[in-house]
């Protein structure tokens, strides 16, 4: 009863056009939408991801980036919608437990963002993803294991060699009285060219890590 009425309060909307659901409809985007989204079936044997990332040992992607995605996950980081979290984690929780079970990953870890962006935006959107992950399988969850010491300017516009300028000396792992993980699956919500996240496996190589990602959209090179 409870349930229904927040339904009628608060009616649950298609993440792109924003559309009111019907209550019955538990799906995350309307039947129009939905036709828009186009789902990644072979991960890392395909042309979305970048070979160069050495410090990876595989990618996976849920969906690919489109005009459609672009929308929702703009307005999930920077229009405050936070909530938004919870709902895209549902899109990525059936990839993200394969994976958790083919590799055996022990901590989950989301990639950070530098306290400046963090004061603006609120909250670290690829947090709110991977925590609501790792809550479905009971796995650890490890948001201050890495973190970012330099503010830098937004990847967006910038190539592939001037995203690793951009990012040298970007991350540093928090001290934890000699804490290393073994296997560890980095949780973001976009992969471009995977700069950000080579960074971030480069620095936890080094510590012993064996490095995964996981990754709501993927842009189309």
């Amino acid at each position: 009863m409870f349930g229904l009425l927040l339904d009628f309060i608060y009616p649950r909307k298609c993440l792109v056009c924003m559309k009111i659901m019907p209550v019955e409809d538990k799906n995350i985007f309307c039947s129009n939408c939905k036709k828009y989204i186009q789902y990644i079936k072979n991960d890392c044997e395909n042309e979305f991801f970048n070979k160069r990332n050495v410090f990876i040992k595989r990618n996976y992607g849920v969906v690919v980036y489109n005009e459609y995605l672009k929308e929702v996950i703009h307005r999930y980081k920077y229009g405050k919608k936070e909530h938004y979290g919870k709902i895209l984690a549902e899109m990525m929780q059936e990839k993200f437990e394969d994976i958790i079970k083919i590799h055996n990953i022990d901590v989950v870890i989301p990639v950070p963002i530098h306290k400046n962006r963090l004061k603006v935006r609120g909250y670290n959107q690829s947090e709110i993803i991977s925590k609501a992950l790792s809550k479905k399988v009971n796995i650890k969850h490890d948001k201050k294991y890495i973190f970012r010491l330099k503010d830098t300017k937004p990847q967006n516009n910038l190539n592939v060699k001037m995203r690793k300028i951009n990012l040298k000396k970007s991350f540093k792992l928090v001290d934890k009285q000699n804490v290393s993980y073994k296997k560890v699956l980095l949780i973001d919500d976009i992969y471009t060219t995977g700069s950000t996240l080579e960074g971030c496996a480069e620095i936890l190589t080094a510590h012993g890590s064996e490095v995964y990602t996981l990754c709501l959209a993927v842009a189309v090179k």
